[in-house]
């Protein structure tokens, strides 16, 4: 079924591309029309026959603009009959060798005595027949230069890659190890940041020496930092100027589209470690690819660097919030609409989807006053911050009464009834909470990070407040000091109101209570991913307002995006 929603750029492609080819023109503009929309869709390739069928095959072979790959023509087309971008099989290409390579390659000699002892004093056997995922995590991260770790919020990932990080400082020993911690976005980082703080201070967790224990990093960047992000999508760092680091730990490596894993893999020296966190059952990059999910499923020899965490230590195996994610994660709409339905006495709740703006906004009234009044009550921005991140409207639209733009619009109108908000015309409001939307290297802040607009106690103005950027995190008296960033309203790059996020916006965020709006059934940005990333944003509380029939239609439309990479992981490399 060929499909209408063509945009003229992919046009545009098709015919540039065909006017290259001197034959099969048609073959050439009809499949380059389908692979431009499939990558606008987030897909890395067009599989020919699902699309077209393999009778176009021959054609596009004999066409000068298609090539096999490994060749510099535009297209590229494999084996399996998948049809890329040449740009986009590069990629693919980059990630798997230095992946499949990292999988087989010689690390420095492991000293087994000093490493089995330090697996028994940090994985003490809680007893069961269960094997300890965590455990075996740690000890391929001392022995592979690269591990993959997925798991859902609660199964360890970051206790686990802590010890990780003190298995790898015992094994150095006096020798100097540099480890860098990175994540997609701001308030990713600052979340793993956080994590890492809290679970090296745990001395009854970590019980390492205290030598080891200073060593482990307590700050995390973005992956741009990292990379050197310049103007003009431009980074310093690459093969010709590769990272000064010798492990490289990423978290919520879902989030990152094939071209950003495709730059970091290029800036990693041959010889230091790459640390892969993340959960293959969320929500894929916004660009192009689904690469964690595709690097999980690998097989081959490259599987022996894959660990899955399952054992829940946040909610425990029968806490309604599990059970619901579970069978979402499965699958299994009706088991997950009953789970729902059924309550989960003060964890979950079930309403069905108001009809109209009016009813709409006296469902949310008694919630948005209890999840956001405490926060506006504050005094101070460490405070503010703290009471805005336990309560979070999610939606999977942007637009229209049930999507980010016309919850906001009603979140503002219940808030100032109340006169817990004062507006006079103006956009900005003591209290409001904003999402910046792009870039701004000079301010240094980055599409997603959360900021409170509040008075300065200085001078009285309204200014944006945003957490410490992590290079300004100095130590004093030995505690972390943290100053949060002021920055003028009007130099403030693109942004948006922030009472209600996209699900996308959330990720890598955590919230006490989480509200999820779904939109009408006939939609189809609702898939099981962006479900069950919804559902574990909320640490203790969920509430998801939909129809029945969308809620189980989410839940039967996984994400569908085609790739090759899995399979170049599987295939062998040969050992030198």
């Amino acid at each position: 079924m060929i499909p209408e929603d063509f945009l003229p750029i992919d046009d545009c492609l098709a015919d540039f591309l065909a006017r290259s080819a001197s034959k099969e023109k048609d073959a050439v503009r009809d499949a380059v029309r389908l692979l431009s929309r499939a990558v606008r869709l987030g897909n890395v390739c067009l599989p020919l026959s699902e699309c077209v069928g393999d009778s176009i095959r021959p054609a596009l072979r004999a066409s000068e603009v298609v090539g096999e790959p490994g060749s510099a023509f535009p297209l590229i087309l494999d084996a399996s009959g998948r049809l890329y971008l040449n740009r986009f099989r590069r990629y693919e290409e980059e990630v798997a060798d230095f992946l499949r390579e990292g999988a087989v390659a010689a690390v420095d000699p492991v000293d087994r005595k000093t490493l089995d002892a330090g697996l028994a004093r940090l994985f003490v056997p809680e007893g069961g027949t269960m094997p300890d995922r965590q455990r075996e995590a740690a000890e391929k991260a001392v022995l592979k230069r690269v591990s993959i770790v997925s798991g859902g919020p609660g199964t360890g990932k970051t206790t686990t890659v802590v010890k990780m990080l003190a298995l790898l400082l015992e094994q150095a020993g006096e020798k100097p190890l540099d480890i860098a911690l990175a994540a997609p976005t701001g308030k990713a980082a600052d979340r793993l940041k956080k994590s890492i703080v809290k679970s090296v201070e745990d001395s009854t967790s970590l019980n390492v020496d205290q030598r080891v224990r200073d060593r482990i990093p307590r700050e995390a960047s973005t992956i741009h930092r990292l990379l050197g992000a310049g103007f003009g999508g431009r980074f310093s760092r690459g093969p010709e100027n590769p990272l000064p680091y010798d492990v490289v730990v990423v978290d919520e490596a879902s989030m990152i589209d094939l071209p950003m894993m495709a730059r970091l893999v290029a800036a990693m020296p041959r010889d230091s470690r790459l640390i892969l966190l993340g959960d293959k059952d969320q929500l894929a990059s916004v660009e192009a690819g689904t690469v964690f999910a595709d690097i999980c499923e690998a097989a081959g020899t490259f599987s022996e660097c894959i660990s899955v965490l399952t054992r829940n230590y946040r909610f425990g195996d029968e806490s309604p919030i599990a059970l619901l994610s579970s069978a979402i994660r499965a699958g299994k709409g009706e088991e997950a609409l009953e789970r729902l339905r059924s309550g989960g006495g003060d964890v979950i709740e079930w309403e069905g989807l108001p009809p109209t703006p009016e009813e709409m906004e006296r469902f949310l009234r008694p919630r948005v006053l209890a999840g956001f009044s405490p926060f506006l009550k504050e005094g101070t921005a460490e405070k503010a911050f703290e009471a805005f991140g336990r309560f979070r409207i999610l939606s999977a639209h942007r637009e229209g009464t049930y999507g980010v733009s016309g919850l906001n619009e009603l979140a503002e109108k219940i808030l100032s009834r109340e006169r817990l908000i004062h507006r006079d015309g103006s956009a900005h409001y003591p209290g409001r909470p904003i999402l910046i939307l792009r870039n701004d290297r000079a301010l240094r802040l980055s599409n997603g990070d959360t900021g409170i607009v509040l008075r300065d106690p200085s001078d009285g103005r309204m200014k944006a407040f945003f957490p410490p950027a992590e290079e300004k995190q100095a130590k004093k008296g030995g505690e972390p000091k943290s100053e949060f960033r002021t920055i003028p309203l009007p130099r403030l790059p693109e942004h948006e109101t922030a009472w209600a996020t996209t699900v996308h916006k959330s990720q890598g965020a955590e919230f006490d209570e989480v509200l999820l709006v779904l939109g009408p059934s006939e939609s189809g940005l609702v898939t099981r991913e962006l479900l069950y990333t919804a559902i574990t944003r909320a640490k203790t509380r969920v509430t998801v307002v939909s129809d029945p029939e969308a809620f189980r239609d989410a839940v039967a439309r996984p994400v569908d995006r085609h790739s090759g990479l899995s399979d170049l992981l599987a295939k062998p490399v040969e050992v030198s």
